[in-house]
């Protein structure tokens, strides 16, 4: 049910979906340590509070059975626990929040890149969403040539990178974009982080939003960037 929150996003080989309350989490067989996200933001729910919240510690992911990272994995590594959906986008509902705390929902993260770049491009979706009304988003790391290698016991990769395809719809037109940053402690800007979804595709190996890629009518939607909608 959670897939038709979206206007179609595909990723080769998933192992296991794992549809949590306002997010669907899927993992790959390449990877069991490093999910993709889909989430579906409704600016009209960054509203909605369900009540006194605070942030709290990450645990292991009681929907799934395989092996997954774990606080000792992290613990003395010199990388911070990013999440890819943030919690910040669920405060609508304790439930949801609780469930971007999974391990299943972070991964290994430079910790300037997580409070600074990054938080900077989650900020900007929850403005997108106020605006539009809804975006929706698909995140995760980019493993690339896995140049930080692996961390723990577990054997956590440490992603090159991270992503996000965007799309949005505005009268009754979509639009559509991607950010890359690399997993790094320098200042990255959203405007020199951009790039078309067609050149995320090709970097990532994934395909994003197909049903809307593959309709003539959106045919310029991956390749085309309206800077006047997203800036």
């Amino acid at each position: 049910s959670y897939m038709k929150l979206f206007p179609g996003s595909y990723t080769p080989l998933p192992i296991m979906y794992l549809a949590h309350e306002g997010l669907l989490k899927l993992v790959y067989e390449f990877d069991e340590n490093d999910p993709r996200i889909l989430v579906s933001v409704d600016g009209n729910s960054l509203h909605d509070f369900f009540g006194d919240w605070i942030m709290q510690d990450l645990i292991p992911d009681p929907n799934v059975s395989y092996m997954q990272a774990d606080g000792f994995d992290y613990r003395g590594s010199g990388w911070s626990r990013g999440h890819m959906a943030p919690a910040a986008d669920f405060k609508w509902s304790k439930n949801a929040y609780n469930d971007t705390f999974y391990y299943t929902n972070c991964c290994p993260q430079n910790q300037e890149m997580n409070n600074g770049s990054w938080n900077v491009l989650e900020n900007y979706v929850r403005k997108l969403a106020v605006r539009y009304g809804k975006v929706y988003v698909v995140t995760g790391p980019y493993i690339g040539f896995n140049k930080y290698g692996k961390i723990g016991n577990n054997g956590v990769v440490v992603p090159d990178g991270f992503f996000k395809a965007l799309l949005v719809c505005k009268d009754e037109t979509y639009y559509g974009i991607g950010f890359y940053m690399e997993n790094v402690p320098q200042k990255q800007s959203l405007k020199d982080s951009y790039v078309s979804i067609a050149d995320l595709e090709l970097l990532t190996g994934i395909e994003f939003f197909p049903f809307i890629g593959r309709d003539k009518r959106f045919s310029s939607v991956k390749t085309t960037i309206n800077t006047i909608i997203w800036f």
